[in-house]
């Protein structure tokens, strides 16, 4: 299994004067002008890492508000960094196809950049093979602390 690709974006608030105008994303490195989105493409197999990191200038608060996603999506998961100005989400990647998505930001307009899956992303246990590896411990520790507590109250 690939390791998940990871994706990289900063977003920076362009401003006139105290008022926000528009965004200046920079994408893996790669500096986009103003008010240009990119998509961004997750290749084939692959699950996505996504890290988005606001980069304020001097004076400015702006933070994120919510990452805003369908429902019955089941792509985007671990959302993490609401009211921060880092966030971090994961996208499993099983289904070809665009997501859906906004952010919403506390001090600035909204952000709608699209995500291009190419499928193929990990089966499902494998995504979750560390958090069912993980309750599994934690059932057998209850377990035998909860079995060692009978035997010395029964003894």
């Amino acid at each position: 299994m690939p390791p998940p690709q990871d994706v990289q974006v900063t977003l920076t608030p362009i401003m006139t004067g105290s008022s926000f105008t528009s965004w200046q994303m920079t994408l893996n490195g790669k500096t986009q002008p103003p008010g240009t989105y990119p998509s961004i493409d997750v290749g084939n197999g692959n699950s996505a890492d996504f890290k988005i990191t606001i980069q304020n200038p001097p004076g400015q608060n702006i933070t994120f508000a919510s990452l805003l996603v369908p429902a019955e999506n089941k792509e985007i998961h671990k959302v993490d960094g609401i009211s921060t100005t880092t966030l971090t989400f994961k996208d499993h990647n099983w289904n070809k196809g665009p997501i859906p998505y906004e952010i919403l930001f506390n001090g600035a307009g909204k952000l709608d950049p699209i995500i291009i899956n190419d499928g193929g992303g990990p089966p499902l246990y494998l995504n979750y093979a560390i958090d069912g590896i993980a309750l599994f411990a934690a059932l057998v520790v209850g377990y035998v602390i909860a079995r060692a507590r009978f035997r010395k109250g029964g003894a």
